[in-house]
């Protein structure tokens, strides 16, 4: 039961950084307030709409004083398309798709504004290669994001033989090492957030672009 993976995380953090939700039909999906399947529905997008926005909670359990938004606070011109192949030695071999997703709130894009950083996930069967960037455009994060001034990265996973349905490494098909900071899918979302944080919110841009801006924090959702 669900219940388990509660128990799995106290493990390793205490109780009152844990929220459990119980009180919604959800089947196995990314839960929005506005967008996607019915709650109980189990396949593709594998976003379901409960009317409980998933993005808001984790973002407000992780950071103080964060804004509900709903999706109409998105800039659609703020979602960014970079090339993720530069971070990755072999990026195919470990499955790592060509490009990743870039959100950059508007009041991000100014040099001397400081903004979060958060890294965002998706699921298995929710890359590029399955539903394209549905996932990226209508998970939730954006709106939240949008109003409270956090810059997203989105990495993407693609199929391979060994990992079909295009998850990001949770069981070592890229290496024994694949849950720590020396795994070869983590080592290259470290150098998107480096780069995110320390030079510019385009990670397309030429060296002679760069532009500082101030990123204070750098999270991770899985």
């Amino acid at each position: 039961p669900i219940s388990k993976l509660s128990d799995y995380y106290k493990n390793f953090i205490g109780d009152l950084n844990i929220e459990e939700v119980f009180s919604y039909p959800a089947e196995h999906a990314m839960i929005t307030d506005d967008y996607g399947s019915a709650c109980n529905f189990l396949g593709s997008p594998f976003i379901n709409n409960c009317n409980y926005s998933v993005a808001f909670h984790i973002l407000s359990r992780i950071y103080d004083d964060i804004q509900y938004s709903t999706s109409s606070a998105t800039n659609t011109s703020n979602l960014l398309k970079f090339d993720q192949r530069q971070y990755f030695i072999a990026p195919h071999v470990i499955s790592m798709d060509d490009s990743g997703y870039l959100y950059v709130p508007t009041n991000c894009r100014p040099n001397s504004n400081k903004c979060k950083l958060h890294v965002v996930f998706h699921g298995c069967y929710q890359g590029l290669s399955f539903i394209n960037t549905t996932f990226v455009e209508h998970a939730g994060f954006n709106q939240i994001a949008e109003t409270n001034d956090i810059v997203l990265i989105y990495p993407q996973v693609y199929p391979t033989m060994l990992n079909p349905r295009g998850c990001f490494d949770w069981w070592g098909y890229t290496s024994p090492a694949y849950a720590s900071n020396i795994g070869l899918q983590m080592i290259g979302v470290k150098q998107m957030i480096d780069r995110a944080a320390k030079l510019h919110y385009n990670p397309n841009d030429s060296p002679g672009e760069r532009r500082t801006m101030h990123y204070t924090e750098a999270k991770v959702t899985s």
